[in-house]
């Protein structure tokens, strides 16, 4: 049965926040040009350097995460335009990086998939375990035979 493992707060980071903060960045660039006259060039220099930083930022972490679900044969990926379909048997290693907020879960793929190699997704909360693995990391590394250190 098929059942979701990325975090429900997955669209709020890859859709909404992306899409408020292009909303702010347009709207600091046209007060500036509005106010030109009072804010002198400084700002017109500065904020396009802060917008390219912002979605360069965006860029390398909350728009790479997924939707992700899995059954016992097949990792259903979506990026919230379209969906695929990766048998398990595809993956080569399953990582998660614990010191970032949203803790993400890295799925490297033995061959590319239309969304690449690496699948990035954010876990559902673990509780209050803070350096332990995801549950989930264990889980798909078992459905995929991949061998643990523990």
């Amino acid at each position: 049965m098929k059942r979701q493992i990325s975090s429900k707060q997955t669209f709020f980071l890859k859709i909404i926040l992306p899409g408020f903060l292009g909303i702010t960045f347009i709207q600091m660039i046209v007060m500036i040009i509005l106010n030109i006259r009072d804010a002198g060039i400084l700002p017109l220099l500065i904020v396009p350097l802060f917008i390219a930083f912002g979605i360069f930022i965006m860029s390398r972490t909350l728009m790479r995460y997924k939707k992700v679900s899995v059954d016992d044969e097949f990792l259903y990926v979506s990026n919230y335009r379209k969906e695929i379909k990766i048998p398990v048997s595809n993956i080569g290693d399953v990582t998660q990086i614990k010191w970032y907020r949203t803790r993400p879960v890295t799925i490297y793929l033995k061959s590319d998939s239309e969304f690449g190699r690496e699948i990035v997704f954010t876990p559902k909360l673990n509780g209050f375990q803070v350096f332990a693995d995801n549950p989930v990391v264990k889980e798909l590394k078992d459905k995929a035979n991949i061998k643990t250190d523990d």
